[in-house]
Parts: C-alpha cells; structure tokens; sequence
C-alpha cells in the first residue's frame, strides 16, 4: 500500500491542490491546480517508471542475498538490461537514505585511508605502488577520515 501524497512532487503545493486525475496501472494519479502536472505516488521516487511491480518486493530480497544480475533476470524472466537497471535504482535508493540520529550506546572511532586517484589521467600528486604509505600519517591531504560506528555490545 503507498502512501497519500502530501505535496505535489513538481511545484510542491500542498495536497489541498491535489485533484484526483484517474487511475493509471493501478495507482491512483493526481493532477496539480497549480502547475497543472500530473502525478501519482511514484513520481520522483526511485520506482518511477519501473514495470512488473509484482516482482519489485522480490527482486529486493534477491540483491539482499547478493544474486548476479544474470541470475535474478533468470528468476524473473526478464532481460539483463531491466534488471541492471532495476539493481542501480535500488541501490540508488538505499544509499541515498541516512539515519537521523543512534539510539542506546554505540562505539565511534576513525579510520584514515589513502585517497585514491584510479582512473584519473592527470594526478594531483606522485604515483605510488599498491601498499606504500602516502606523505603523511593520520590526517593529511592524502588520507581520507572514515567515521565507523556501531552498537556497542554489552558487557558480560
């Protein structure tokens, strides 16, 4: 079940200018009194324009077990292509996503990586070999600060 729309997705008018538009495979579509757009729950969500909504739920669960593109597109009956696609715009969707706040006790600490220029034709600073350390130790302009937490286990 989706959610009702609480602001018109193009011109973000409150839901009071939402006027029921019809229904288009199956989700409900709006049209804005103000922008004159029409919209349903999808538009400008990661599942905007997916096909085979029966298989979205799924098609999740699969890239959670770490399936092959090839091997989920098998499952489904659906070509490579739909389910490249179908994978980035889940991932797309759950990288975008950030947690507000932790809660209970967890334990926070830093950890420095070199910056990596792979891929780059011109190189701000001097090549080096996999394994040697950068210019400097600890913070520096050639190491990156990673912020790792997790809950912290209790004390037996």
């Amino acid at each position: 079940m989706l959610p009702d729309l609480k602001v018109c997705p193009h011109c973000e008018a409150d839901a009071h200018q939402l006027a029921l538009w019809g229904w288009s495979r199956g989700l409900c579509r709006y049209r804005c009194r103000s922008c004159l757009h029409t919209c349903n729950a999808l538009t400008g969500t990661p599942l905007t324009h997916l096909r085979k909504e029966e298989c979205r739920l799924n098609y999740a669960t699969l890239l959670i077990d770490g399936l092959t593109v090839r091997a989920a597109a098998k499952r489904y009956g659906v070509s490579n292509n739909m389910a490249f696609l179908w994978r980035h715009r889940f991932l797309k969707a759950a990288s975008d996503h950030r947690d507000k706040q932790e809660t209970g006790l967890v334990e926070v600490d830093e950890t420095f990586s070199l910056e990596s220029c792979k891929g780059q034709r011109h190189l701000p600073r001097p090549s080096r070999k996999r394994g040697e350390v950068g210019v400097t130790r600890g913070t520096g302009p050639d190491q990156i600060p990673v912020m790792v937490a997790r809950p912290k286990k209790p004390q037996i």
